[in-house]
């Protein structure tokens, strides 16, 4: 996935929110490969904060903002962003399921 992420990134005349997705992917694709300290230079090389809830939520979990994840998770699941097949697939959320918090 980190390949596929890194070559839409550099080589494909995407838009915005595409270019977004396709870098939380590969921020995730780090993550779970244990590269978790190229993360953040990721996540910096975009502004986040007017995005989509479920946008803010993945970096908030991608950074291990644990406030941040506990303020917008309940408003992004209202707004109908998130739902809870998206709690028990998306790999985003794999570390905080098997959490046992």
């Amino acid at each position: 996935m980190e390949e596929l992420s890194r070559f839409g990134l550099e080589h494909l005349g995407t838009q915005d929110m595409t270019k977004r997705i396709l870098a939380l992917n590969r921020a995730i694709a780090f993550r779970d490969a244990g590269r978790g300290d190229e993360i953040p230079t990721l996540l910096e090389s975009f502004e986040w904060s007017a995005t989509a809830l479920k946008c803010q939520v993945a970096v908030a979990v991608l950074s291990g903002a644990r406030t941040d994840i506990e303020s917008l998770l309940p408003k992004a699941i209202a707004a109908g962003e998130i739902n809870e097949e998206a709690l028990k697939n998306w790999p985003l959320f794999a570390r905080l399921r098997s959490e046992d918090r």
